[in-house]
């Protein structure tokens, strides 16, 4: 509106110049409309992208730590049959002697 009014206050040659420059000030607003636009876009882009990683990575934590206690109870088994075959072998060794 205060380009309008602007417009209807001068005239001439000086009339053409703001004629003009109002022209591109209305052409640079829709650019920047249009700008706006695209970045809220992008950001509702990166925000479900930051989501999608988010929850990745929590995922790829709980299977590490799956996976860590699976190991762990496979180590755990190993021991105990490395236990029970040491006991074996003692008590072979205490038959023999």
């Amino acid at each position: 509106m205060q380009l309008e009014a602007l417009r209807g206050r001068v005239a001439g040659k000086n009339k053409d110049d703001v004629e003009e420059a109002i022209a591109m000030v209305e052409a640079l607003a829709v650019q920047l409309t249009h700008r706006e636009g695209e970045l809220i876009q992008e950001k509702a882009e990166v925000k479900r992208l930051a989501n999608f990683l988010k929850q990745a990575s929590e995922d790829a934590k709980k299977h590490v730590d799956e996976e860590r206690a699976f190991a762990r109870a496979e180590i755990e088994n190993a021991r105990a049959a490395v236990q029970r075959v040491e006991v074996a072998l003692q008590g072979n060794r205490m038959w023999k002697n």
